[in-house]
Order: C-alpha cells, then sequence, then structure tokens
C-alpha cells in the first residue's frame, strides 16, 4: 500500500483526540503512515508537496475535507 499522509486540524473542536488515535493505530496496522496538522490553505499545500508519493487522508471535519479537496482541485490532483 502506498504510504498515507494523514491531515487533521488539531485546533478544531469535531476532533476526539481518542477517535483520532484509533483511526491511526487502524492505518498504521497497513500503511506507513506521516500526520501533518496545516494550518490554512498555503501550509497545506506546502505538506502534500513535501509528501508527494502519499495518498492524502482527511481526518477530521468537513473544514478539514473542504481544505483537503480545494487543495488537491488547485494542484490537478483530483
Amino acid at each position: 500500500m502506498a504510504p498515507l499522509l494523514v491531515l487533521a486540524n488539531d485546533a478544531a473542536g469535531g476532533l476526539d483526540a481518542d477517535v483520532r488515535d484509533a483511526v491511526l493505530v487502524t492505518l498504521r496496522a497497513g500503511a506507513e503512515v506521516d500526520t501533518a496538522s496545516p494550518d490554512g490553505p498555503d501550509e497545506l499545500d506546502a505538506v502534500l508537496a513535501a509528501h508527494p508519493h502519499h495518498r492524502p487522508v482527511a481526518v477530521g471535519g468537513d473544514g478539514t475535507l473542504h481544505l483537503l479537496v480545494a487543495a488537491l482541485h488547485a494542484r490537478g490532483e483530483l
């Protein structure tokens, strides 16, 4: 499996730490996993550029997912 880049907004109130940790344990059982908590679109773009061979995974609410989809669209990677 391709390495994964788990993206979360730790400042958002919708992400439960126990749930996030359980998700990471599950993902790490089958893949190499890096994590990032980018603060906005510019930082997200830099994180994606630094991990070109990782598949992004949004862990959080709809704001995190929207930010990721918008960044991938802007990069021509959807």
